[in-house]
């Protein structure tokens, strides 16, 4: 019997279509979204430290992110690609020592941020995990948080993206994540900018599809959406509004 052909989650990225992710938390959210046909997973890291007990704000401990993943990867055969914040310390070393062990458990990529640092840090830190982590099927996601954060006056916004971008790919990043864009010129720019597949983050995988395909976007992320929407049922009674804020307050 011919054993189907499983694309690794790089080449997920040079599809026609971008990747859809919606993005999972525990086990029975894997499981659920494995069912209904995805063609990998992500972590959110909100909805994942959400759902252990922790704000996200990167103090989700290492052994804690560990063991979940460890779960997830007990009933998935899909490809997991795990968001580590910033590697919740500004030690390259050991930011690289986590991601080694996220590998080890059969982890085919990571989502790192730059947040409010200095773009080098970023830059040190995927130097760092590309000495560690051999493989060259990992997948390496540098989001930067240019947009996020409003780190940069509007109009000087794009360059900054364009010039972190340049960055990251020198130090080995596989992608760029840059959560915030939704303007499609500018999305296209970019993507036309940007060597690296692009990936953006929105409320809905198939809003749009076709005019950010044509765009050039290769990756779609959910973030914590599926994770807000699925645990507003339990508000339902009480007519509470649930959204991010709310869950980190919640959980801080």
């Amino acid at each position: 019997m011919t054993q189907q052909y499983k694309p690794s989650f790089k080449q997920l990225h040079q599809q026609q279509k971008p990747l859809r992710l919606t993005n999972i938390w525990d086990s029975a959210s894997a499981a659920i979204v494995q069912q209904a046909g995805a063609q990998a997973h992500a972590t959110s890291s909100a909805a994942l430290a959400w759902a252990n007990g922790y704000a996200d704000d990167g103090s989700l401990p290492r052994q804690v992110l560990l063991a979940a993943i460890e779960r997830i990867m007990r009933i998935t055969n899909i490809p997991l690609s795990v968001d580590i914040e910033d590697g919740y310390t500004k030690n390259p070393a050991d930011v690289a020592s986590l991601v080694q062990q996220l590998a080890a458990l059969g982890v085919a990529g990571i989502n790192i941020e730059d947040g409010v640092d200095e773009p080098k840090l970023l830059v040190d830190k995927i130097k760092a995990i590309k000495t560690t982590v051999t493989d060259t099927d990992f997948f390496i996601n540098a989001r930067t948080d240019v947009l996020l954060r409003s780190l940069h006056f509007k109009h000087t916004q794009t360059a900054e993206i364009k010039s972190r971008a340049q960055l990251y790919q020198t130090a080995g990043a596989d992608g760029i994540f840059i959560p915030g864009l939704e303007d499609e010129q500018t999305i296209q720019h970019l993507t036309q900018a940007i060597k690296l597949p692009v990936n953006i983050m929105t409320e809905s995988a198939e809003k749009n599809l076709e005019a950010l395909t044509k765009a050039g976007v290769k990756r779609i992320s959910l973030g914590p959406n599926p994770f807000i929407q699925a645990y507003t049922a339990l508000t339902a009674p009480h007519s509470a509004t649930l959204d991010y804020a709310r869950l980190n307050q919640l959980l801080s």
